[in-house]
């Protein structure tokens, strides 16, 4: 009995498929849910009539949304990439920018060390052998 069962399913499903082949499938909103008391291929004739015109209506359609996913995936991936670059260059840009702030200036020298000092001394030191030069001259 379960295998004349079975094997007028197939026939249907088969006799089916050819007779939607050659209509146009008919539109699903979504997957058809089969509720069968049996388990295997077992289901009433229009329940396996919907699955049917629900795969075929799907399948090119499911085809076509997966490669526009894709597609849209692709180019989100390399923006993703392109921005990820741009922030990388930024933070070297940054690093560059705080290691050179954080660089600590050349030590200062003490005064006594500095190019100032020692100008000054020596105006100061030529002035006087000068002052002394003249006036040991003149007495």
């Amino acid at each position: 009995m379960t295998r004349a069962m079975v094997l007028v399913t197939v026939t249907l499903l088969w006799a089916s498929a050819h007779s939607l082949a050659a209509s146009p499938p008919l539109p699903c909103a979504e997957a058809q849910r089969v509720d069968s008391p049996c388990v295997g291929v077992l289901v009433p004739e229009r329940q396996a009539a919907e699955a049917l015109a629900c795969i075929r209506a799907d399948l090119p359609a499911c085809v076509e949304l997966a490669k526009l996913k894709a597609q849209d995936l692709e180019a989100e991936l390399s923006a993703a990439k392109a921005h990820a670059e741009a922030e990388r260059k930024r933070a070297d840009r940054l690093s560059a920018l705080l290691d050179e702030a954080v660089t600590p200036p050349p030590p200062r020298l003490a005064w006594w060390q500095s190019s100032e000092f020692a100008i000054t001394i020596t105006v100061v030191a030529a002035g006087a052998l000068t002052a002394a030069i003249v006036l040991g001259v003149v007495r």
